[in-house]
């Protein structure tokens, strides 16, 4: 990692910091929920990145396998479990910076939409999908996704790894 991006995302923590010292009230914290989050990413993400490559999820791992195969293992089994094919269209909610969503695609050939609210992980994702040579089967859509404005019936599945959590109302 670069000295700049290290002290640039030092710097995107004390912001964070500074934000969730705002209130402690419930309604306050339900409310600016997605501005936390956001502003927690825009913090970390170049540090995950760097940790954890392009999968910010964790995965158990077995005897003699590396994170990258235990991450990528466990996106092929969330496929197999959603039996995820060609032409399928599947919705990766809170998908990062689209480690996953490429795995995915890359191994299923459905078309994959990752929903997200944090534009520097979009425009990474974007990179990789693109990267990937994955730009026509997949995309990304920049929307808080406790209100995804599109129709219910748009995804045939959709997954969400490690990022419900972030949900004000689970």
């Amino acid at each position: 990692m670069k000295k700049d991006n290290l002290k640039g995302a030092l710097k995107d923590i004390d912001r964070l910091r500074k934000l969730g010292e705002l209130s402690t009230e419930d309604s306050y914290r339900v409310s600016e929920q997605p501005k936390l989050v956001s502003s927690f990413y825009d913090a970390v993400t170049s540090l995950y990145e760097f940790g954890w490559g392009s999968t910010f999820h964790f995965s158990p791992r077995r005897p003699g396998e590396n994170l990258k195969s235990s991450q990528r293992r466990q996106d092929h089994e969330i496929a197999k479990l959603l039996a995820l094919g060609p032409g399928m269209e599947v919705a990766d909610v809170g998908c990062g910076v689209g480690g996953p969503l490429v795995n995915i695609a890359t191994s299923t050939g459905s078309r994959i939409v990752g929903i997200n609210f944090n534009r520097h992980q979009i425009q990474r994702g974007t990179e990789r999908v693109r990267r990937a040579g994955l730009s026509e089967t997949c995309s990304f859509l920049y929307a808080d996704y406790m209100k995804v404005p599109l129709k219910e019936d748009t995804f045939d599945a959709l997954y969400s790894i490690e990022a419900i959590c972030h949900a004000p109302n689970r």
